[in-house]
């Protein structure tokens, strides 16, 4: 079980600044492992928490996710995954419905000091409402950095791009602190 809770700065053409944006609560449950591949699902529930509406959703939402995670020779792994999003209080705040599904293909190599980590996920995202469609290519550099608050911890930054004429945006980076398993 996690809890998220972003502080997010954006530089919008409307606002600008730091603020909080959609608690989540996410449950992860392994099916299956072994050496060769794994095997888990994800159901996350985002609460319309946050303090400006370019920082959420406008609505609670509900994301559930499944993954098959192929392990490689050599230690790195390919893990593709399906995400499916559904607002579950038909239209938000914002005036939108929200249904979206995602392909992601993620790539984790495995380098030579196990406290760093990188993923490569390039993703095709589609909204069912709006019958429109792009891609996407996030890149993850992270370090473990120890025992916090009962659990494991790490620091990460996270560039993305954004490709398609219906792109929500141009550009992402990301740049946070996790504690995880706690």
């Amino acid at each position: 079980m996690a809890i998220d809770l972003k502080v997010t700065y954006l530089n919008g053409p409307f606002e600008k600044g730091y603020d909080f944006g959609d608690l989540s609560l996410k449950f992860t449950h392994v099916l299956d492992v072994n050496k060769s591949r794994g095997i888990a699902y994800t159901a996350e529930l985002f609460f319309d928490t946050a303090n400006r509406s370019d920082l959420g959703n406008g609505q609670t939402v509900l994301e559930m996710s499944a993954f098959y995670a192929k392990f490689l020779d050599g230690g790195s792994s390919i893990a593709p995954a399906w995400v499916q999003t559904v607002g579950l209080e038909g239209k938000g705040t914002n005036g939108t419905r929200i249904n979206t599904s995602t392909i992601d293909f993620y790539y984790v190599p495995k380098l030579p000091n196990p406290k760093i980590f990188m993923t490569f996920d390039p993703a095709v995202s589609y909204d069912w409402e709006t019958d429109e469609g792009f891609a996407s290519l996030q890149v993850t550099l992270g370090l473990l950095t120890g025992k916090a608050f009962g659990g494991d911890s790490q620091v990460f930054i996270k560039p993305g791009i954004y490709a398609g004429t219906n792109r929500p945006l141009d550009y992402s980076v990301q740049i946070g602190y996790k504690v995880l398993s706690f």
